[in-house]
């Protein structure tokens, strides 16, 4: 029997330690804490769990540590049920994070390290990934000199999937998002290869945009202009490009949306709410997205409002796990 395909995410893992204190700053130096874990997390890492929350058949391909240390992370991946089996393996410690939060005000202070951990290769993707396996692809956007060789991949897998299948033949290409994060404009030949873009606040202030709407409406237009003059090297000849949807979520001002067939429309921010983790609240964001146009077959337009309720609901409690309780509340209110 077939397997079905799979959600790939394709990026870091983090290990957060969460101090969670009531007074940060210390006024002499020393502060006791009220909680403290440890989480799970960098972006694809966390797109992973709440994509297995909600229900989806998910991997995560990134570079894992096999040290003792940081075997939690692998724990945790296993015991959620995120297939790892792909990843590269090296022996030195995993990028981990210190995050020192004050419950009063809820502000958080993050304190990073990678400690030159190795940054995902073209080569590992090649040799590793299946693409037989996979419906959607999503990519974190970083390093781009190796990530664009491994869309270029997946295009040339979909057009040769194109050409070659029957009339009869249920097969599908596989639909690659990227998520531009970064404050870098060197993220833009990802953009000009993927099906949908989550356009960060940050990227989008660094390239001069001010409003999400001027956000999307200009990266359209950067793009189509980009696409004209990108050069076609390794004989990918029309591999790329297509109108992406783009996506610009932008905290209180809400989520503006520009579809591939040039339909806009805006999602407006919630009441205020009672905010207690904001840590994790974008992968829900996008994880949500994902899941509902790949797995419930929802619009772009109903994943978006479908995210952003969900987005909410995360940053009122702490961790993912809470997307647990989002989803028995709707069943309850489906069924009254």
């Amino acid at each position: 029997m077939e397997q079905p395909k799979r959600v790939l995410c394709v990026g870091m893992c983090v290990l957060n330690v969460v101090h969670i204190c009531q007074e940060y700053p210390p006024k002499d130096g020393r502060t006791r804490l009220s909680e403290g874990y440890w989480q799970r997390s960098g972006n694809a890492s966390n797109n992973c769990t709440v994509l297995r929350i909600l229900g989806a058949d998910c991997e995560f391909f990134g570079i894992l540590s096999r040290a003792p240390a940081f075997q939690f992370l692998i724990d945790d991946f296993k015991e959620r049920g995120i297939a790892i089996d792909n990843c590269p393996r090296v022996d030195i410690y995993q990028p981990y994070s210190s995050i020192l939060t004050c419950r009063p005000t809820n502000t958080f202070t993050i304190i990073h390290t990678d400690m030159g951990f190795p940054i995902l290769r073209f080569h590992h993707f090649k040799q590793y990934v299946k693409l037989e396996n996979y419906k959607w692809i999503h990519f974190e956007g970083r390093n781009p000199w190796e990530t664009k060789p491994m869309i270029n991949m997946i295009r040339r897998f979909n057009e040769n999937l194109k050409s070659n299948r029957n009339k009869d033949d249920d097969v599908k290409a596989i639909t690659i998002s990227v998520e531009l994060a970064k404050p870098t404009q060197d993220l833009l030949p990802l953009a000009i290869r993927a099906d949908l873009l989550f356009v960060g606040r940050e990227f989008a202030l660094h390239l001069g945009w001010k409003t999400p709407k001027q956000a999307i409406f200009c990266l359209r237009e950067l793009l189509t202009t980009m696409q004209l003059r990108e050069d076609k090297d390794d004989n990918e000849l029309d591999l790329c490009f297509r109108s992406p949807h783009i996506i610009c979520p932008w905290a209180d001002s809400g989520v503006d949306v520009l579809t591939a067939n040039y339909e806009y429309f805006h999602i407006p921010s919630s009441p205020p709410i009672h905010i207690i983790d904001t840590i994790g609240s974008g992968d829900t964001f996008v994880g949500s997205i994902i899941h509902a146009l790949s797995n419930m077959k929802y619009s772009v337009q109903e994943a978006v409002e479908f995210a952003n309720r969900l987005a909410i609901y995360k940053m009122q409690h702490r961790g993912l796990d809470c997307i647990k309780d989002y989803l028995t509340q709707q069943e309850e209110e489906d069924s009254n």
